[in-house]
């Protein structure tokens, strides 16, 4: 097997041996193939002679398509850290000046394809001489004489129809072409412009479809495959026909050996190594494919016209690690999601129902998107639910009511009755129906999600405020006007509820989420650069009230909805949205420094039992993604803003004590009594006890 493979890699291309059938048939074939070198020989010489004399029919205008050559080039997506995280691009492309190409890959395409390209002007008489004397040696036409210049001329000015008048055409434009450009100019477009195979234009595009690594990257011997490929991409295509493209392979070196570029010991070495493929993966499916999707969605819109292979760079705001754990917490919830579907109602075939997931995360301060997850496999579904999909928030919503009513001067500590209520025919329902018939206090009524007080309060400040309100919150999606909106009964999407939460971390300032920090062409050019965070803040509420917001957010966690979870009642604060027949189940959250939004449900015409909410569903991965992510993002130190204060607070009755729960005021608006003479009544034994029950 030694012997045969050193035998078999000291044969040339001149030394495959001609077969054919008896004597007379090859005495025809040899009289067939010297008629049509002096044919090819006429036609060629006789081509340059009348390409010569009708030169002056041609002008620039025939020669823009490669003298205008505009490079077409994937355009690069990065994350925030300049890492390269996706490709936008209809054909794939990547272009490389010839100063960045390696010697040894130019070297291979010259030796094969045209050894004297340095050397004649656009058409190679020595390779048409050569050609014919192959063809008299071997009796095949095995050899070509078409030049780099006139390949590159076939190929983008004309059509591979067989015609005499489309050779002298081809000659006389290649000539003409050496006459206009130099010649790294044309082997540098070359290079760079000719299908290869695999989806790929150009050597770099080649070196990472075929090699999955970037041309610098590969040797000698991977070079040679790649500019064997020059000929026939689809004849030699390694993938399909790994044997054919050997061979090829071990032209091209031979021809390098002849042309002088290696020595016969390196050529042999080099025909020895292995040549092992990487299968192409998408970059685009690999680290942020709905992320990927929203940035081409927003780079189109910003920049209003094409967007792949323009050779855009977008650096985006992206954190990898943030990202990686967002997925992650998804892949692993999988058996957690599916086996939800126990509590499924209103489905035909539970089977058939898909419980989906999302995550997204962004930074309160600049607004920047950290981390989008718009579903549990992109590859089944392209939707991107952060984004698109809009949704009922239910109780997620209330902070946009009670951020509201502390604005116009209700404080905590104010106390209502729960009972049921009609509004214009909408009447709310409580959760629980031990909720009515009780007094409580604004954070009680918040922290448990009671309903009915949310929609008195709407009423008492006005549904018109309440919607103004929510839009400087920072919810873009157009709610109805209606009370069931303070309840979640509007859709809307996870974009508007980060930008909802982020205004509250960020001190009462709403900030507009992004994606692109910046766009510029391939030269570095900027093309558009997103303004300053300060440039885009607007001021929805005091840093006041964004304080006693963000801190009526952590009770429920001490006391409330998310209570099982309190444990990140330390660092973090968030409220539970469940819409009804839990179809949506979110729970939005943040630290100083992150916002993370989950949601959770069905997409098709099916709910839950009552015993699934988001506290149950969404709440879970909320957790198990932030015990990570506070790992990768340390949460800051809470700002306490100047004119707040804090009070121990009954939080049935509203009155001062000590044995109440921590409420923060405006300062001086906190209780004055230190008995309720609610409370009194509650623990007398009178008919009032009754209602506690």
């Amino acid at each position: 097997m030694a012997k045969k493979t050193e035998e078999s890699t000291n044969n040339t291309a001149s030394e495959i041996e001609w077969t054919g059938g008896s004597r007379i048939y090859s005495f025809f074939k040899f009289i067939r193939n010297t008629f049509l070198v002096i044919a090819l020989a006429g036609a060629i010489g006789g081509g340059y002679w009348v390409a010569e004399l009708g030169i002056h029919e041609f002008s620039d205008k025939d020669l823009m398509a490669i003298t205008s050559y505009k490079p077409m080039d994937n355009s690069i997506i990065f994350d925030r850290n300049d890492q390269k995280i996706g490709e936008l691009f209809s054909a794939y492309y990547i272009y490389t000046p010839l100063e960045k190409i390696p010697k040894s890959m130019i070297q291979a395409v010259t030796a094969v394809e045209d050894q004297n390209f340095r050397d004649h002007i656009g058409i190679d008489i020595k390779a048409i001489i050569r050609a014919v004397i192959s063809v008299i040696r071997t009796k095949s036409m095995s050899q070509g004489a078409s030049t780099i210049t006139q390949q590159l001329v076939r190929n983008l000015l004309l059509t591979r129809e067989k015609t005499i008048a489309r050779k002298v055409k081809e000659i006389a434009l290649s000539i003409l072409l050496e006459r206009k450009l130099n010649k790294d100019k044309i082997i540098e477009i070359y290079l760079n412009a000719l299908f290869l195979g695999n989806g790929s234009y150009g050597v770099s595009a080649a070196s990472m479809r075929y090699f999955g690594r970037p041309l610098d990257k590969l040797e000698i011997h991977e070079h040679a495959l790649i500019a064997g490929l020059f000929q026939s991409p689809s004849a030699y295509n390694p993938r399909r026909f790994p044997k054919r493209a050997k061979k090829r392979q071990r032209k091209v070196l031979i021809s390098m050996a002849r042309a002088g570029f290696l020595t016969v010991d390196e050529a042999k070495k080099a025909m020895k190594r292995r040549l092992k493929y990487t299968p192409y993966v998408p970059l685009n499916s690999q680290v942020a494919p709905y992320f990927i999707d929203y940035v081409q969605e927003k780079t189109t819109q910003l920049l209003k016209g094409k967007v792949k292979n323009r050779g855009l760079r977008i650096y985006t705001t992206l954190d990898q690690d943030l990202q990686s754990q967002a997925k992650d917490t998804i892949n692993r919830s999988q058996g957690f999601l599916d086996g939800s579907k126990a509590n499924l109602i209103d489905a035909d075939n539970s089977q058939d129902v898909d419980i989906e997931a999302a995550i997204l995360s962004t930074d309160p301060k600049s607004g920047h998107i950290l981390a989008m997850v718009g579903g549990r496999d992109y590859e089944k579904s392209q939707f991107n639910r952060t984004v698109h999909a809009k949704r009922s928030p239910g109780s997620s919503i209330k902070p946009v009511v009670y951020s509201l009513a502390l604005s116009e001067g209700y404080k905590w500590s104010d106390v209502v009755y729960v009972s049921p209520i009609a509004v214009r025919d909408y009447r709310p329902k409580n959760y629980s129906a031990q909720s009515y018939l009780t007094e409580t206090t604004l954070l009680r009524a918040f922290y448990k999600s009671i309903n009915t007080p949310a929609v008195e309060i709407a009423q008492k400040v006005g549904l018109d405020k309440f919607l103004e309100h929510s839009l400087k919150m920072g919810i873009k999606t157009p709610l109805k006007k209606e009370f069931g909106t303070t309840l979640g009964g509007s859709e809307v999407t996870m974009l508007d509820m980060a930008r909802l939460y982020g205004t509250f971390a960020n001190q009462g300032k709403q900030l507009d989420l992004i994606a692109i920090k910046k766009i510029t062409d391939r030269n570095g050019e900027v093309l558009y650069e997103a303004p300053e965070s300060k440039e885009r803040e607007e001021r929805a509420l005091s840093a006041q009230v964004a304080y006693l917001m963000q801190e009526g957010l952590r009770t429920v966690f001490k006391f409330g909805t998310a209570y099982n979870f309190r444990r990140h009642a330390e660092y973090a604060v968030g409220k539970t949205g469940t819409s009804n027949k839990s179809k949506d189940n979110w729970f939005c959250g943040y630290t100083p420094n992150l916002v993370t939004v989950v949601w959770s449900g069905v997409e098709k015409h099916a709910g839950f039992e009552s015993e699934v909410s988001g506290s149950s569903l969404a709440l879970p991965l909320w957790s198990a993604y932030m015990i990570k992510a506070v790992k990768t993002r340390p949460p800051a130190d809470p700002i306490i803003p100047i004119g707040v204060t804090e009070a121990f607070v009954d939080p049935q009755y509203g009155s001062l004590d000590p044995d109440g729960v921590a409420m923060q005021f405006i300062s001086g608006d906190e209780p004055k009594k230190k008995m309720s003479n609610l409370k009194t009544i509650s623990h007398s034994g009178s008919f009032r006890s009754i209602f506690d029950r």
